[in-house]
């Protein structure tokens, strides 16, 4: 499964539901409302794990351990 090409319509015909495929462009003012949804309490993320920027790599191939906790992935730009 990837999010860089569209999803199988094979796959999705024979589990009997619709796939879409979509690209999502944020913009300055779109990131500043969700940051600040977060910080009302508006808007909750479960945080799976966080990694300094230099270890965007190793943040990368955490996706695909099989004793990843559910959330997201955080990369840290500044500490």
């Amino acid at each position: 499964m990837t999010l860089q090409a569209p999803p199988s319509s094979e796959q999705a015909d024979r589990y009997g539901i619709t796939a879409t495929f979509f690209v999502v462009t944020a913009d300055r003012a779109q990131l500043m409302e969700i940051g600040a949804m977060i910080q009302d309490g508006r808007l909750r993320i479960t945080v799976a794990d966080s990694y300094p920027l230099a270890d965007g790599r190793l943040a990368y191939l955490s996706g695909s351990r099989a004793d990843r906790a559910p959330g997201k992935t955080v990369l840290l730009v500044r500490q």
